[in-house]
C-alpha cells in the first residue's frame, strides 16, 4: 500500500481520536472509528497501537494535541500496512476533510513525516495539492501523489 494511504489513515485517526479526547471510553472510540468506515480489524489495530504507545485511550486523550497527532499518525500508518486499499479509499472518500483546514493539514504533515517524508517535502506536496484544487481522496491515487512529489523535488 502506498504512503498516501498510510497518511490518510493516520490523518483519520487524528481527527477521530482527537475528537474522542479523554471523555470517550475505548468502546466509544472503537464505535466512532467504525462509524467513519473503519473495519473492526482496522479499528482494533489502531486502538491497540494507541494503547501500546500511550498506555490507554484515556491517557491518549490527556496528551496535548501535537502529541496526539503524532501518535495517531504513526498508529494509522502502521495499521494501514495491512489494510485493504479499498477500505482506506472509502474512509478517505467519506471523511469530508479539507486540505486547506489547518488541523487537517497538520495531521497530513504528521502522517507524511511519520513515514519518512521530509517536512519541507510534505508541505510542498500539500501546497501543490491545494493549488491544484485537489481533494483528500484524490491523494489516494499513486500517479497523482507521485506527480506532486516529483514537482517538489
Amino acid at each position: 500500500m502506498g504512503k498516501i494511504a498510510k497518511i490518510v489513515t493516520g490523518m483519520m485517526m487524528v481527527v477521530l481520536l482527537a475528537a474522542c479526547g479523554g471523555s470517550y471510553s475505548e468502546d466509544d472510540a472503537r464505535e466512532e472509528l467504525k462509524s467513519a468506515g473503519f473495519s473492526g480489524d482496522l479499528a482494533d489495530c489502531v486502538l491497540d497501537e494507541i494503547k501500546d504507545k500511550a498506555g490507554s485511550i484515556k491517557a491518549f486523550g490527556d496528551l496535548d494535541s501535537s502529541e496526539q497527532q503524532d501518535m495517531a499518525a504513526k498508529a494509522g500508518a502502521e495499521c494501514a500496512k495491512s489494510a485493504d486499499p479499498d477500505e482506506i479509499k472509502d474512509i478517505a472518500d467519506g471523511a469530508g476533510l479539507d486540505l486547506e483546514d489547518p488541523a487537517a493539514r497538520k495531521s497530513i504533515i504528521a502522517g507524511m513525516t511519520s513515514t519518512g517524508v521530509p517536512e519541507d517535502m510534505a508541505n510542498c506536496i500539500i501546497d501543490a495539492a491545494v493549488d491544484q484544487g485537489l481533494e483528500v481522496n484524490e491523494l489516494m491515487d499513486q500517479d497523482t501523489i507521485q506527480s506532486l512529489a516529483a514537482d517538489c523535488q
